[in-house]
């Protein structure tokens, strides 16, 4: 039985949002073998809080004869989730979740409800994007994070606890680019890159 309770608001104003967050992740187990422990039923309640914000900047440019609009968005999460001890817990459907994007901005490092990663950590990151004023469509976009931990992590995905106080910073761009030359309905070129 896995029951994730929480608790939000979002506050937004023109140009930035905030939004604090509790949340409360409950598991029970009742197996019919006997866990590693020697125990058949066991459960947690692990804790989350989390403050997640961010900023959004626009600027008209000009590129060449296209008239774009040009953001700066910078976010910055705190998240702080206590440790609990889950060695003897059931591993029935949890993954570590890949290092991305999306995983760098979220509280809990696997997939899956059997494990919740103990966490007091900020991640600080700033994207900016190019997007067309005529159509909307996003040109070009860049991006760049890095978690910083403020304490060590003893829930990890290998089972080893996490010392290193600086992720890995994490770039990540896409670009959409029209041929001036020709009709640009017939050409659209998307390339989309991930360095880590």
């Amino acid at each position: 039985l896995h029951l994730l309770a929480q608790a939000s608001h979002t506050w937004r104003d023109a140009g930035a949002w905030f939004t604090p967050r509790a949340a409360l992740n409950l598991a029970q187990y009742h197996t019919d073998s006997p866990m590693s422990d020697g125990r058949s039923s066991a459960s947690h309640a692990i804790p989350t809080l989390s403050l997640d914000g961010g900023m959004q900047f626009e600027r008209p440019v000009l590129w060449g004869t296209r008239r774009l609009t040009q953001t700066l968005e910078p976010r910055v999460l705190y998240v702080n989730t206590p440790y609990r001890a889950q060695d003897s817990l059931p591993l029935f459907d949890t993954a570590a979740k890949d290092f991305n994007t999306i995983s760098v901005f979220s509280d809990n490092a696997f997939a899956g409800v059997d494990r919740v990663s103990d966490a007091h950590q900020v991640t600080a990151g700033v994207t900016t994007r190019l997007i067309d004023s005529a159509n909307g469509n996003e040109a070009l976009r860049v991006g760049l994070a890095q978690r910083h931990l403020l304490r060590d992590q003893r829930i990890t995905p290998d089972g080893v606890p996490l010392q290193q106080r600086f992720s890995d910073v994490l770039v990540d761009g896409s670009a959409s680019m029209k041929a001036t030359d020709v009709d640009p309905s017939l050409v659209d070129a998307g390339i989309d890159v991930a360095l880590v």
